[in-house]
């Protein structure tokens, strides 16, 4: 009864805080139009992909820069790429099949060998959002829209082992979305998912309904912010860069350019 107590309370303010217009602004180059997912690839940049060809770009979070770009596999891979995690120079792309690509960042201009795993999780449902794991050596991976059954209102996460690489076949974490979007729950399909370690939790954007969840590890609805119409027309990528930063990316809007927008992190 008290734990049911406390979830009601954390969820009063969940009904959904505006992002204030407190963003920088940047255009990405013609290659990401359509950027896709984001990881944090140093205290200034991240690293981007689109969602059809294996070529990873990094790029400053200062002004815009591509700093490197180095694509995956000879021939360059095509693919739904729907995710991407790193740690350090270690890299993951996830398919929306749930099949996995694993790499070693390369130089500027370079083609770096992969290893290819599946994670079992294509056969539940379209793959949208990877990320690193609260758990050493796991990768979460996000469910966009769920194969069998009505499952609109249920977020569900999945873990996977990079160590063992078997495939998985229970969720992570299954978490109803009533209480915190109310009539808009369905309207949730995730486009994207971090792991905060710095702050021990868990952000899950959808463009659809253009809301962002922050969970904790166990799953814990903390908040829900939404995002402007107007700055945000297709949300598809997220992480936060030097624990200070969030970077939200959006693909470009009738042959306009892709976009980083970077926010002050934590959030007013």
């Amino acid at each position: 009864m008290i734990r049911a107590l406390l979830a009601m309370l954390l969820l009063v303010g969940c009904t959904g805080t505006d992002i204030n217009d407190s963003a920088r602004y940047l255009d990405m180059p013609e290659a990401l139009e359509e950027i896709s997912g984001l990881a944090m690839a140093s205290a200034n940049s991240v690293f981007a992909h689109d969602d059809e060809v294996g070529a990873i770009h990094e790029i400053s979070i200062e002004d815009g820069r591509v700093l490197r770009t180095f694509v995956i596999g000879n021939p360059v891979v095509e693919d739904d790429i729907e995710g991407i995690a790193a740690r350090g120079d270690q890299l993951w792309v996830i398919n929306s099949e749930g099949v996995i690509r694993a790499f070693t960042a390369g130089r500027h201009r370079t083609r770096v060998l992969h290893r290819q795993y599946d994670t079992g999780v294509g056969e539940y449902c379209e793959v949208e959002g990877l990320s690193l794991s609260p758990q050493t050596d796991h990768l979460l991976i996000a469910c966009k829209n769920m194969h069998e059954g009505d499952r609109r209102g249920t977020l569900f996460i999945y873990q996977w082992n990079t160590k063992t690489q078997e495939a998985v076949d229970e969720p992570w974490r299954q978490i109803g979305l009533g209480m915190a979007l109310r009539e808009e729950r369905s309207d949730f399909a995730p486009s994207a998912i971090e792991w905060l370690p710095d702050y021990g939790q868990i952000l899950v954007l959808s463009a659809r309904g253009r809301s962002m969840l922050v969970l904790d590890e166990t799953g814990q609805i903390l908040a829900r912010h939404r995002l402007n119409v107007m700055s945000h027309p297709q949300a598809e990528g997220v992480t936060v860069v030097g624990s200070n930063r969030l970077v939200i990316a959006d693909e470009g809007q009738q042959g306009g350019p892709g976009q980083l927008a970077i926010y002050p992190w934590p959030l007013s």
